[in-house]
């Protein structure tokens, strides 16, 4: 799967950048996507795209089919995102708790409506 974003990458560039500060690499569930997961990674020092873009924020998606990436994973990712200072405050979190503390915060999203979170 980390192949097929590289490679996805290279022909198409960095179109995962959502906003500034944050990208959201992934590739096609049959890629090898094994289970549907997030992984949440924040840095330091930003990593500078080919297009001059800073990015220090990155939610890895996987999704076992595009129903489950449009329907579940990206109503999520954006209900988060549209916290007050997300970035800012995904890089000052410290561990598990402070970032499940902010995805607690976001189900109170419209975007969530009707979701079984909880599955």
């Amino acid at each position: 799967y980390y192949d097929a974003i590289i490679e996805s990458t290279e022909e198409y560039g960095p179109y995962y950048i959502l906003m500034p500060g944050m990208a959201m690499p992934h590739a096609r569930p049959e890629a090898g996507v094994q289970s549907d997961a997030f992984s949440l990674i924040t840095l330091q020092n930003p990593v500078v795209f080919s297009d001059g873009k800073e990015v220090s924020v990155l939610l890895a998606l996987a999704a076992t089919s595009s129903k489950i990436h449009t329907s579940v994973a990206i109503p999520q990712i954006i209900a988060l995102f549209e916290l007050e200072d997300s970035i800012a405050r995904l890089q000052a979190c410290q561990t598990k708790e402070d970032v499940l503390a902010m995805i607690e915060e976001s189900k109170d999203s419209p975007y969530l409506e009707g979701l079984d979170l909880e599955s």
